[in-house]
């Protein structure tokens, strides 16, 4: 979905966060996640802690500056926070895609 509606590397952006982002999360969390978050479905501190850090540091390979890269960090540890099961996997690249975009024009 990212790939249709984002020029690169907006597109890049949103499935990288998908691939490092949410697949790391998802493992770190279960295997080191003991502090659940409320209202997230099950998601760990720990688990969306390692979504921002990965994120994030793809980010910066990608955008200018380090602030746009917190934003897109950020940005992805609350779209993946929200409970929507394996919705994610089309909201996470989509909206990470997004921001991506807005933080480059």
């Amino acid at each position: 979905m990212a790939l249709l509606l984002y020029p690169q590397p907006a597109a890049a952006m949103g499935i990288f966060a998908l691939a490092f982002g949410d697949g790391l999360a998802s493992l770190v969390g279960k295997l080191y996640g003991r502090v659940v978050l409320p209202y997230t479905g099950g998601k760990t501190i720990v688990g969306s802690t390692t979504c921002f850090v990965s994120v994030m540091l793809v980010a910066l390979g990608i955008l200018p500056t380090y602030t746009g890269a917190v934003i897109v960090g950020l940005s992805a540890t609350i779209l993946e926070m929200f409970p929507t099961r394996d919705m994610d996997n089309i909201i996470l690249p989509t909206g990470v895609g997004l921001i991506t975009w807005l933080l480059m024009i």
